[in-house]
């Protein structure tokens, strides 16, 4: 019995990717499931969480849709696995993923090693996660559908077929340890944080914000680092950039490598350099714990998502928009915002005026509405 047999596990079961089997019996696949991560040694504390469009629906052309039948959703619900339903459009179809692999690195945020991860899935834009979490020295196992990425299944050296969990009982079988899974929404004391000297982490999208024509590349860095300084941020800055490899000449790129930022492979599949820099956000704040600060040079909304959960553990988050203002959500969760082309030269945010004449507030409409006995106003905002 090794260090992670008794550690707690969470299990992440990616339900767009790895569906179940038709003939799987509903009352027995939470507990095969849970009995076989018992047969191969897991035997500690047990949390499960299950991602995608999960609830049953009809789409435009009157389809049946959705995970989970009502009597899947009442069976799992009354088996302590926490359902996270994220409806998918052809604009986001990914946020599932992007949401598990945030709930992922957030569960690592709060449990250290020893500790296991089971990850239901055959998608390889999980590779990256796995990977750092392996070398953090999590336990990590596969679990996957009959087609899985080839990258995903290198990730780990503990690998399973999905019908061999949900449909076989092994003939010895430890006690079930199901636990009801703890509440993603955390809350946190981040009342006197200083920000001056602590690290800051600078994710770009050189895709959507290239470096500018006239300026040269190996001045973006040290023009950043003047930005922020400007504003009192002096702690060691982190460069990663990613985005699509067409949008960046391969001269220019090398150039910014010779200059410290790193680089993940920019790859031309725009959807597998997103959710690496996703997973690469979150895993940088597992290291480098509040008070300490954000630069995003990002139009991701699912990003943005993520970053208001580290908001609320106290990092420090600003933003940087292009020519068109940035979202509401982004307005609100940043304490800074630059326009791009002032950033790469060093200049300074706009100021709280300026960001509030980009959303002006609604007009309050006054409607009076009487009532008998109540002369009182019913005031609706559009």
């Amino acid at each position: 019995m090794d260090e992670f047999s008794n550690a707690i596990t969470s299990l992440w079961w990616d339900a767009e990717n790895c569906r179940l089997p038709r003939d799987a019996k509903a009352s027995n696949i939470v507990p095969n499931i849970a009995s076989n991560l018992a047969a191969i040694g897991l035997t500690g504390p047990l949390s499960m969480y299950i991602y995608g469009n999960i609830r049953p629906h009809v789409d435009h052309n009157n389809n049946r849709k959705g995970f989970t039948t009502k009597q899947h959703m009442d069976l799992f619900a009354s088996s302590c696995v926490s359902l996270q339903h994220v409806p998918g459009d052809n604009n986001r179809a990914d946020s599932a993923d992007k949401r598990m692999i945030l709930d992922m690195m957030d569960w690592a945020y709060h449990h250290s090693p020893p500790a296991n991860y089971v990850i239901i899935s055959g998608d390889g834009d999980f590779s990256y996660a796995v990977h750092n979490l392996r070398m953090m020295r999590y336990k990590v196992v596969i679990i996957q559908p009959k087609v899985a990425a080839n990258t995903l299944v290198a990730s780990t050296q503990t690998v399973w077929k999905w019908n061999d969990f949900v449909d076989r009982v092994p003939r010895s079988v430890n006690p079930m340890n199901l636990k009801t899974p703890p509440s993603l929404n955390r809350t946190y004391d981040i009342k006197g944080i200083e920000y001056t000297t602590s690290p800051i982490f600078i994710c770009w999208d050189v895709g959507s914000f290239p470096v500018p024509d006239n300026l040269n590349p190996q001045d973006v860095s040290l023009n950043i680092d003047l930005a922020l300084s400007r504003i009192q941020l002096k702690g060691r800055l982190y460069f990663h950039c990613y985005g699509c490899s067409n949008s960046t000449t391969y001269d220019r790129r090398q150039i910014l490598l010779n200059t410290g930022i790193e680089q993940h492979e920019i790859s031309k599949d725009l959807k597998t350099a997103d959710k690496i820099s996703f997973a690469k956000l979150l895993l940088w704040s597992l290291d480098h714990h509040p008070p300490a600060s954000y630069v995003v040079i990002s139009n991701d909304l699912d990003l943005w998502i993520a970053l208001s959960r580290l908001k609320e553990k106290g990092y420090n988050i600003m933003a940087v928009q292009d020519q068109q203002p940035c979202p509401l959500l982004v307005s609100k969760l940043a304490t800074k915002i630059w326009e791009w082309s002032v950033l790469c030269k060093g200049g300074v945010p706009l100021t709280k005026e300026e960001v509030a004449s980009q959303h002006p507030k609604p007009k309050t409409q006054v409607s009076k509405k009487q009532n008998v006995g109540d002369s009182s106003l019913w005031v609706a905002r559009q």
